[in-house]
């Protein structure tokens, strides 16, 4: 079985990480993605992640949408919940 890949933002909320954990893919399996200075998440940092992951044999299967932070909140206009990649936001 190919070992799975979710990723989120860096200011996502710490109960993703719990979440793999409790789905048995371990806190590992989460990788935390860069913001820019408005907290958005990084499309290319986004993009490198999941290309660098396919490479060393993971199997990207989700990307976490945060629409707020401890810190800020946002409101992701629509159409902009389609990541591409071939990975469900």
């Amino acid at each position: 079985m190919p070992r799975l890949r979710a990723y989120a933002s860096e200011q996502a909320h710490f109960s993703i990480e719990k979440a793999a954990i409790t789905l048995g893919i371990g806190q590992q399996a989460v990788r935390k993605i860069a913001t820019d200075r408005t907290y958005r998440l990084d499309p290319a940092s986004l993009e490198r992640a999941i290309a660098g992951d396919r490479a060393a044999g993971w199997l990207p299967f989700c990307v976490v949408a945060t629409v707020g932070a401890t810190d800020a909140c946002f409101d992701l206009p629509r159409g902009e919940s389609e990541l591409g990649y071939g990975v469900p936001a």
